[in-house]
């Protein structure tokens, strides 16, 4: 379960949705003890049949969710570790979806250290999250320079522009 954000984040849309409880999650251990092994196996056999996500770079961001997520396990206190992988891998989870991120956690409740971080890169997490970014930015870079021989310039122009970064056509 650790290391898919689609799969945790349905299972705990539906524990949400099916437990009358007023508990925040902070950790799938929480809510799979929470659960039962009965519940969580028939949940398990539904979600399998379902459709996942349609984005084309899913497979890569929930790798890189993963690794996200265990940099950020690896800097948390140990009572808090649970709280930041879970907090790591939900930080990718607008892209993973293709959609906006605060529409996707309206439909789960989570725990504020979670939430907070994940909604607004704020709270105790967000310095761990901000190492982690910087070392998978260091990594995209090295490949990029690596590689920039092999780029296509106009899927680069076109990337970097659906980005944000504006290009100065003069110079191109």
């Amino acid at each position: 379960m650790k290391q898919q954000a689609d799969l945790s984040f349905k299972l705990i849309q539906f524990f949400n949705t099916s437990e009358k409880l007023n508990t925040k999650v902070e950790s799938l251990t929480q809510v799979i003890n929470l659960m039962g092994r009965q519940k969580l196996l028939r949940w398990l056999m539904v979600y399998l049949y379902s459709e996942l996500s349609k984005n084309l770079a899913s497979k890569t961001l929930l790798d890189l969710a993963i690794k996200r997520a265990e940099s950020m396990e690896a800097d948390a206190l140990p009572k808090n570790k649970d709280k930041a992988y879970l907090a790591g891998m939900f930080s990718l989870l607008g892209s993973i979806f293709e959609t906006n991120i605060k529409e996707l956690m309206n439909h789960i409740q989570m725990d504020n250290d979670i939430t907070s971080l994940v909604l607004d890169r704020k709270g105790i997490f967000a310095g761990s999250l901000m190492r982690a970014e910087q070392a998978e930015k260091e990594y995209l870079r090295k490949i990029m320079l690596a590689n920039f021989d092999k780029l296509d310039t106009t899927d680069l122009v076109n990337t970097l522009e659906c980005g944000g970064v504006e290009i100065e056509k003069d110079k191109i």
